[in-house]
Protein backbone atom coordinates (compact mmCIF):
# COMPACT_ATOMS: atom_id res chain seq x y z
CA UNK A 1 0.00 0.00 0.00
CA UNK A 2 2.89 2.37 0.74
CA UNK A 3 4.32 1.97 -2.77
CA UNK A 4 0.89 2.66 -4.26
CA UNK A 5 0.58 5.78 -2.15
CA UNK A 6 3.97 6.95 -3.38
CA UNK A 7 2.87 6.45 -6.98
CA UNK A 8 -0.04 8.83 -6.47
CA UNK A 9 2.13 11.20 -4.47
CA UNK A 10 4.63 11.32 -7.33
CA UNK A 11 1.90 12.19 -9.80
CA UNK A 12 0.23 14.89 -7.77
CA UNK A 13 2.75 16.48 -5.42
CA UNK A 14 6.37 15.62 -6.08
CA UNK A 15 6.30 16.59 -9.75
CA UNK A 16 4.23 19.70 -9.07
CA UNK A 17 6.96 20.82 -6.68
CA UNK A 18 9.12 21.51 -9.75
CA UNK A 19 10.90 18.17 -9.86
CA UNK A 20 10.39 18.46 -13.62
CA UNK A 21 11.23 21.90 -15.07
CA UNK A 22 8.50 23.69 -16.99
CA UNK A 23 5.49 22.00 -15.40
CA UNK A 24 3.00 24.10 -13.47
CA UNK A 25 -0.13 23.39 -11.49
CA UNK A 26 -3.41 25.25 -11.90
CA UNK A 27 -5.41 26.44 -8.95
CA UNK A 28 -5.41 24.62 -5.64
CA UNK A 29 -6.05 21.16 -7.04
CA UNK A 30 -9.85 21.20 -7.13
CA UNK A 31 -11.69 20.31 -10.30
CA UNK A 32 -13.32 23.74 -10.69
CA UNK A 33 -9.92 25.45 -10.98
CA UNK A 34 -9.25 23.39 -14.10
CA UNK A 35 -12.67 23.77 -15.73
CA UNK A 36 -12.50 24.21 -19.52
CA UNK A 37 -13.45 27.60 -20.98
CA UNK A 38 -17.04 28.02 -22.08
CA UNK A 39 -17.75 26.85 -25.66
CA UNK A 40 -14.36 25.10 -25.87
CA UNK A 41 -14.12 21.50 -27.08
CA UNK A 42 -12.43 19.17 -24.61
CA UNK A 43 -11.44 15.51 -24.67
CA UNK A 44 -9.22 13.19 -22.64
CA UNK A 45 -5.94 11.55 -23.67
CA UNK A 46 -4.39 8.45 -22.08
CA UNK A 47 -1.25 6.56 -23.03
CA UNK A 48 1.86 4.73 -21.81
CA UNK A 49 -0.15 3.50 -18.85
CA UNK A 50 -0.21 1.24 -16.86
CA UNK A 51 3.30 -0.21 -16.95
CA UNK A 52 3.15 -1.94 -13.55
CA UNK A 53 0.79 -2.81 -10.71
CA UNK A 54 1.25 0.53 -8.94
CA UNK A 55 0.35 2.42 -12.10
CA UNK A 56 -2.65 0.17 -12.62
CA UNK A 57 -3.80 1.02 -9.10
CA UNK A 58 -3.45 4.74 -9.91
CA UNK A 59 -5.31 4.32 -13.20
CA UNK A 60 -8.19 2.34 -11.71
CA UNK A 61 -8.53 4.14 -8.40
CA UNK A 62 -7.91 7.78 -9.33
CA UNK A 63 -7.46 8.56 -13.03
CA UNK A 64 -10.28 6.59 -14.63
CA UNK A 65 -12.95 7.93 -12.23
CA UNK A 66 -11.78 11.48 -12.99
CA UNK A 67 -12.26 10.87 -16.70
CA UNK A 68 -15.61 9.14 -16.24
CA UNK A 69 -17.10 11.91 -14.12
CA UNK A 70 -16.10 14.72 -16.50
CA UNK A 71 -19.26 15.55 -18.43
CA UNK A 72 -17.31 17.97 -20.66
CA UNK A 73 -15.42 15.05 -22.26
CA UNK A 74 -17.28 13.50 -25.24
CA UNK A 75 -14.56 10.92 -26.04
CA UNK A 76 -11.15 9.62 -25.02
CA UNK A 77 -8.08 9.09 -27.21
CA UNK A 78 -5.76 6.27 -26.14
CA UNK A 79 -2.23 6.62 -27.51
CA UNK A 80 -1.25 2.98 -27.03
CA UNK A 81 1.14 1.17 -24.72
CA UNK A 82 -1.49 -0.16 -22.33
CA UNK A 83 1.20 -2.46 -20.90
CA UNK A 84 4.92 -2.36 -20.21
CA UNK A 85 7.55 -3.07 -22.83
CA UNK A 86 9.75 -5.42 -20.78
CA UNK A 87 8.93 -8.20 -18.35
CA UNK A 88 5.37 -7.83 -19.58
CA UNK A 89 4.24 -10.75 -21.76
CA UNK A 90 1.83 -10.07 -24.62
CA UNK A 91 -1.32 -12.03 -23.81
CA UNK A 92 -4.92 -12.19 -24.91
CA UNK A 93 -5.88 -11.54 -21.30
CA UNK A 94 -4.06 -8.20 -21.37
CA UNK A 95 -5.94 -7.23 -24.54
CA UNK A 96 -9.28 -8.14 -23.03
CA UNK A 97 -8.45 -6.22 -19.85
CA UNK A 98 -7.69 -3.12 -21.90
CA UNK A 99 -10.83 -3.61 -23.97
CA UNK A 100 -12.90 -3.89 -20.79
CA UNK A 101 -11.32 -0.68 -19.50
CA UNK A 102 -12.38 1.07 -22.71
CA UNK A 103 -15.90 -0.34 -22.56
CA UNK A 104 -16.20 0.63 -18.89
CA UNK A 105 -16.00 4.34 -19.63
CA UNK A 106 -19.23 6.25 -20.33
CA UNK A 107 -17.75 7.81 -23.47
CA UNK A 108 -16.16 6.16 -26.56
CA UNK A 109 -12.43 5.52 -26.74
CA UNK A 110 -10.40 5.90 -29.93
CA UNK A 111 -7.35 3.67 -29.53
CA UNK A 112 -4.21 3.59 -31.65
CA UNK A 113 -1.83 0.66 -30.96
CA UNK A 114 1.54 1.14 -29.28
CA UNK A 115 4.77 -0.75 -29.79
CA UNK A 116 4.61 -2.39 -26.35
CA UNK A 117 1.57 -4.44 -27.31
CA UNK A 118 2.83 -5.76 -30.63
CA UNK A 119 6.26 -4.81 -32.05
CA UNK A 120 7.98 -5.59 -28.73
CA UNK A 121 6.24 -8.90 -28.16
CA UNK A 122 9.20 -10.80 -29.64
CA UNK A 123 11.60 -9.49 -27.00
CA UNK A 124 13.19 -12.14 -24.81
CA UNK A 125 12.37 -9.90 -21.82
CA UNK A 126 8.67 -10.43 -22.62
CA UNK A 127 8.73 -14.24 -22.63
CA UNK A 128 6.89 -16.21 -23.76
CA UNK A 129 8.04 -14.68 -27.04
CA UNK A 130 5.32 -14.04 -29.61
CA UNK A 131 5.28 -13.02 -33.25
CA UNK A 132 4.98 -9.25 -33.60
CA UNK A 133 2.85 -9.49 -36.72
CA UNK A 134 0.74 -12.17 -35.08
CA UNK A 135 0.02 -9.82 -32.18
CA UNK A 136 -0.88 -7.01 -34.59
CA UNK A 137 -3.38 -9.37 -36.20
CA UNK A 138 -4.80 -10.15 -32.76
CA UNK A 139 -5.11 -6.44 -31.93
CA UNK A 140 -7.02 -5.78 -35.13
CA UNK A 141 -9.40 -8.67 -34.59
CA UNK A 142 -9.97 -7.78 -30.93
CA UNK A 143 -10.42 -4.01 -31.14
CA UNK A 144 -11.37 -3.20 -34.72
CA UNK A 145 -13.36 -6.14 -36.14
CA UNK A 146 -16.03 -4.89 -36.01
CA UNK A 147 -15.11 -1.22 -35.51
CA UNK A 148 -15.94 0.26 -32.10
CA UNK A 149 -19.46 1.60 -31.60
CA UNK A 150 -19.46 5.40 -31.31
CA UNK A 151 -22.22 8.03 -31.33
CA UNK A 152 -23.48 8.99 -34.78
CA UNK A 153 -22.77 12.65 -34.10
CA UNK A 154 -19.04 11.94 -34.39
CA UNK A 155 -19.42 10.74 -38.00
CA UNK A 156 -16.60 8.25 -37.43
CA UNK A 157 -15.11 6.11 -40.18
CA UNK A 158 -12.22 3.64 -40.21
CA UNK A 159 -9.64 3.03 -42.92
CA UNK A 160 -9.94 -0.17 -44.94
CA UNK A 161 -6.20 -0.71 -45.37
CA UNK A 162 -5.44 -0.04 -41.68
CA UNK A 163 -8.66 -0.59 -39.70
CA UNK A 164 -7.15 0.88 -36.54
CA UNK A 165 -6.98 4.32 -38.21
CA UNK A 166 -10.09 6.31 -37.30
CA UNK A 167 -11.41 9.65 -38.57
CA UNK A 168 -14.16 11.65 -36.88
CA UNK A 169 -15.28 15.21 -36.25
CA UNK A 170 -17.11 17.26 -33.66
CA UNK A 171 -17.92 20.95 -33.42
CA UNK A 172 -15.73 22.16 -36.29
CA UNK A 173 -12.71 20.05 -35.30
CA UNK A 174 -11.57 16.99 -37.28
CA UNK A 175 -9.71 14.17 -35.51
CA UNK A 176 -7.70 11.20 -36.80
CA UNK A 177 -5.65 8.37 -35.36
CA UNK A 178 -2.56 7.26 -37.29
CA UNK A 179 -1.01 3.87 -36.56
CA UNK A 180 2.61 4.94 -36.33
CA UNK A 181 4.34 3.09 -33.52
CA UNK A 182 7.59 3.29 -31.64
CA UNK A 183 10.51 0.99 -32.44
CA UNK A 184 10.98 2.94 -35.67
CA UNK A 185 7.38 2.17 -36.65
CA UNK A 186 7.97 -1.54 -36.20
CA UNK A 187 11.00 -1.66 -38.48
CA UNK A 188 13.18 -2.52 -35.48
CA UNK A 189 11.01 -5.46 -34.44
CA UNK A 190 12.78 -8.79 -34.53
CA UNK A 191 16.24 -7.52 -33.61
CA UNK A 192 16.31 -9.27 -30.24
CA UNK A 193 14.21 -12.16 -31.44
CA UNK A 194 16.65 -13.03 -34.21
CA UNK A 195 19.39 -13.58 -31.64
CA UNK A 196 18.23 -17.03 -30.75
CA UNK A 197 14.47 -17.54 -30.59
CA UNK A 198 13.84 -18.05 -34.28
CA UNK A 199 10.64 -20.14 -34.18
CA UNK A 200 8.64 -17.10 -33.06
CA UNK A 201 10.49 -14.54 -35.16
CA UNK A 202 8.92 -12.71 -38.06
CA UNK A 203 10.97 -12.52 -41.20
CA UNK A 204 12.57 -9.14 -41.78
CA UNK A 205 10.94 -8.92 -45.20
CA UNK A 206 7.49 -9.37 -43.65
CA UNK A 207 8.13 -6.72 -40.99
CA UNK A 208 9.34 -4.24 -43.61
CA UNK A 209 6.36 -4.96 -45.86
CA UNK A 210 3.99 -4.33 -42.95
CA UNK A 211 5.71 -1.05 -42.05
CA UNK A 212 5.59 0.12 -45.66
CA UNK A 213 1.91 -0.73 -45.94
CA UNK A 214 1.04 1.10 -42.71
CA UNK A 215 3.10 4.12 -43.76
CA UNK A 216 1.30 4.31 -47.10
CA UNK A 217 -1.97 4.06 -45.20
CA UNK A 218 -0.84 6.89 -42.93
CA UNK A 219 -0.01 9.13 -45.91
CA UNK A 220 -3.44 8.48 -47.39
CA UNK A 221 -5.18 9.04 -44.04
CA UNK A 222 -3.41 12.36 -43.51
CA UNK A 223 -4.64 13.46 -46.94
CA UNK A 224 -8.15 12.19 -46.18
CA UNK A 225 -8.18 14.03 -42.86
CA UNK A 226 -7.23 17.38 -44.35
CA UNK A 227 -9.67 16.82 -47.22
CA UNK A 228 -12.49 16.25 -44.74
CA UNK A 229 -11.41 19.29 -42.75
CA UNK A 230 -11.61 21.37 -45.92
CA UNK A 231 -14.98 19.96 -46.93
CA UNK A 232 -16.43 20.63 -43.46
CA UNK A 233 -14.73 24.04 -43.18
CA UNK A 234 -13.19 22.81 -39.94
CA UNK A 235 -11.41 25.27 -37.69
CA UNK A 236 -8.79 22.83 -36.40
CA UNK A 237 -7.38 19.34 -36.92
CA UNK A 238 -6.02 16.90 -34.31
CA UNK A 239 -3.91 13.82 -35.08
CA UNK A 240 -3.00 11.08 -32.61
CA UNK A 241 -0.09 8.66 -32.97
CA UNK A 242 1.74 6.47 -30.50
CA UNK A 243 5.20 7.27 -31.82
CA UNK A 244 7.10 10.44 -31.05
CA UNK A 245 7.80 11.55 -34.60
CA UNK A 246 10.70 13.71 -33.39
CA UNK A 247 12.48 10.65 -31.94
CA UNK A 248 13.74 9.24 -35.23
CA UNK A 249 17.48 9.07 -35.82
CA UNK A 250 18.32 12.41 -37.43
CA UNK A 251 21.59 10.98 -38.73
CA UNK A 252 19.74 8.52 -40.96
CA UNK A 253 17.82 9.21 -44.12
CA UNK A 254 14.13 8.55 -44.59
CA UNK A 255 12.98 4.97 -45.05
CA UNK A 256 12.38 4.17 -48.69
CA UNK A 257 12.00 1.13 -50.94
CA UNK A 258 15.74 1.33 -51.60
CA UNK A 259 16.64 1.89 -47.92
CA UNK A 260 14.09 -0.05 -45.82
CA UNK A 261 16.28 -0.54 -42.73
CA UNK A 262 18.79 1.63 -40.88
CA UNK A 263 16.56 4.57 -41.75
CA UNK A 264 14.27 7.10 -40.06
CA UNK A 265 10.71 5.76 -40.38
CA UNK A 266 9.19 9.02 -39.14
CA UNK A 267 10.84 11.46 -41.56
CA UNK A 268 8.38 11.16 -44.46
CA UNK A 269 5.33 11.04 -42.19
CA UNK A 270 6.52 14.22 -40.49
CA UNK A 271 7.04 15.90 -43.85
CA UNK A 272 3.54 14.85 -44.94
CA UNK A 273 1.99 16.31 -41.79
CA UNK A 274 3.92 19.55 -42.15
CA UNK A 275 2.87 19.92 -45.79
CA UNK A 276 -0.77 19.30 -44.89
CA UNK A 277 -0.68 21.74 -41.98
CA UNK A 278 0.96 24.37 -44.15
CA UNK A 279 -1.81 24.10 -46.75
CA UNK A 280 -4.57 24.01 -44.11
CA UNK A 281 -3.40 27.29 -42.55
CA UNK A 282 -5.38 26.69 -39.35
CA UNK A 283 -4.39 25.14 -36.02
CA UNK A 284 -3.22 21.51 -36.18
CA UNK A 285 -2.18 19.38 -33.21
CA UNK A 286 -0.16 16.15 -33.29
CA UNK A 287 -0.49 14.20 -30.03
CA UNK A 288 1.75 11.27 -29.12
CA UNK A 289 3.18 9.21 -26.30
CA UNK A 290 6.17 6.82 -26.08
CA UNK A 291 8.71 9.37 -24.78
CA UNK A 292 9.15 12.12 -22.24
CA UNK A 293 8.80 14.93 -21.27
CA UNK A 294 5.17 15.96 -20.84
CA UNK A 295 5.20 19.02 -23.07
CA UNK A 296 3.31 21.17 -25.58
CA UNK A 297 4.59 23.69 -28.11
CA UNK A 298 4.41 24.84 -31.72
CA UNK A 299 7.99 24.16 -32.79
CA UNK A 300 7.13 20.89 -34.57
CA UNK A 301 6.22 22.55 -37.87
CA UNK A 302 8.99 25.13 -37.76
CA UNK A 303 8.69 28.22 -39.93
CA UNK A 304 7.06 26.16 -42.68
CA UNK A 305 3.97 25.31 -40.63
CA UNK A 306 3.72 27.75 -37.69
CA UNK A 307 0.17 26.58 -36.87
CA UNK A 308 1.34 23.01 -36.21
CA UNK A 309 1.53 22.10 -32.52
CA UNK A 310 2.80 18.97 -30.73
CA UNK A 311 1.68 17.47 -27.42
CA UNK A 312 3.76 14.78 -25.75
CA UNK A 313 1.14 13.42 -23.40
CA UNK A 314 1.45 12.15 -19.83
CA UNK A 315 2.57 8.63 -18.95
CA UNK A 316 5.83 6.82 -19.73
CA UNK A 317 6.84 6.92 -16.02
CA UNK A 318 7.08 10.74 -16.07
CA UNK A 319 3.58 11.79 -15.05
CA UNK A 320 1.20 9.03 -14.01
CA UNK A 321 -1.95 10.70 -15.23
CA UNK A 322 -4.27 11.26 -18.16
CA UNK A 323 -4.60 14.64 -19.85
CA UNK A 324 -7.61 16.75 -20.71
CA UNK A 325 -7.03 18.67 -23.94
CA UNK A 326 -8.97 21.82 -24.75
CA UNK A 327 -9.37 23.10 -28.31
CA UNK A 328 -10.14 26.77 -28.95
CA UNK A 329 -9.25 27.35 -32.62
CA UNK A 330 -9.52 31.14 -32.49
CA UNK A 331 -7.47 31.59 -29.32
CA UNK A 332 -3.85 32.71 -29.25
CA UNK A 333 -3.03 29.27 -27.86
CA UNK A 334 -5.58 27.05 -29.60
CA UNK A 335 -4.56 23.90 -27.71
CA UNK A 336 -4.21 23.56 -23.95
CA UNK A 337 -3.62 20.52 -21.75
CA UNK A 338 -3.94 19.71 -18.08
CA UNK A 339 -3.62 16.54 -16.01
CA UNK A 340 -7.01 15.15 -15.00
CA UNK A 341 -5.75 14.08 -11.56
CA UNK A 342 -2.63 16.17 -10.97
CA UNK A 343 -3.89 19.37 -12.68
CA UNK A 344 -0.39 19.81 -14.10
CA UNK A 345 0.04 21.74 -17.34
CA UNK A 346 2.82 20.72 -19.76
CA UNK A 347 6.16 22.38 -20.15
CA UNK A 348 7.69 23.42 -23.46
CA UNK A 349 9.08 20.64 -25.65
Amino acid sequence: MLSRFLTILTATVWISACTLPGLSKLGDGDSTSAAPPEHALTFAVVGDLPYNDDQKFALDRYITPRIAEDTSVPFVVHLGDYKGGRKSPCTKAAMIEHQNWMLGLPMPVFYTPGDNEWTDCDRKANRPVRSSLGELKNIRSTFFDPPPAVPKELNAVWQNSAPENALWSLRDVVFATLHVSGSNNGRNAGKECSRGIRPKCDKTEALIADAQQREQSAFAWIDETFARAGAENAKAVVFATQADLTAGNKNLGACTEEQPIKCNAYALITSHLIAGAKAFEKPVLVMHGDTSPYCLDRAFGGEEAPHLWRLNAAGDFVLIDAVRVTVQPNAKEPFQAIGVQSFLTPGTC
